[in-house]
């Protein structure tokens, strides 16, 4: 039964929306004003990382990078040349391809490493040469110096070491060839490696040849060998 009022009229009633439905719509909308900014954040983020600067990081793992990885333009490498059989003959020559030194770079370190003992035969004067140069038999960059030489007694190079030609940009002295080693004695003697004066450094591509050489007598012992570089930035 409707309700009537005084005059006899039938009562209305009409309803309005609750104050927590004005807070939901006000909810909605400050989530879709803050997933909107999140959005357009990120996209920025992902636009402007290539960009970026990091500070120093260590890596303990692999680290895979799918760019072009720059440090300020300076670059090292290093270069070996294929293990060949060096000759023991008396002036016979074996000559090795290092590979290509770039250009704008200089040679820091210059290795030999036998892959077995080299020995003289134990007579005056019997020497094994090395030379490098930029083409084969070449000596623009190292004339022949004897890394073997032979005053008397036999002397050794030992197989399995690597000996240093040139360390640091700088040639081995007289009878200090034995780095590698460490006891003064493999081998015992050897010149001063003779490097032609600015010739470790190249502004152009260049091919890097090396040749052994034994002198006065045939090599009482031979083996295999391999030359190895390692060059570094100009600038």
């Amino acid at each position: 039964m409707a309700s009537k009022g005084l005059d006899g009229s039938a009562f209305s009633f009409s309803t309005t929306r609750g104050h927590t439905t004005h807070i939901s719509i006000l909810w909605v909308f400050v989530l879709f004003t803050f997933f909107a900014v999140v959005l357009v954040s990120l996209a920025g983020f992902q636009e402007g990382l290539k960009e970026r600067q990091f500070p120093d990081a260590k890596v303990n793992g692999d680290l895979d990078v799918t760019g072009v990885l720059k440090n300020d333009g300076y670059r090292f490498g290093y270069l070996t040349s294929p293990t060949q059989a060096v000759s023991g003959t008396l002036a016979t020559n074996t000559d090795f391809v290092i590979g290509v030194q770039p250009a704008n770079t200089i040679l820091t370190e210059i290795l030999v490493t036998p892959s077995s003992n080299f020995v003289t035969a134990g007579n005056a004067n019997d020497d094994l040469d090395f030379s490098m140069g930029t083409a084969a038999g070449g000596a623009q960059i190292i004339t022949a110096t004897a890394i073997l030489n032979d005053g008397g007694a036999a002397v050794t190079l030992t197989g399995s070491l690597s000996y240093n030609l040139i360390l640091n940009g700088s040639p081995t002295i007289a009878n200090g060839l034995d780095l590698a080693g460490g006891d003064g004695t493999n081998p015992a003697t050897s010149e001063v490696i003779g490097v032609v004066a600015g010739a470790l450094s190249t502004t152009v591509d260049r091919t890097l040849h090396a040749r052994f050489t034994p002198l006065q007598n045939n090599l009482g012992t031979t083996g295999n060998m391999t030359v190895s570089v390692r060059y570094e930035s100009l600038f």
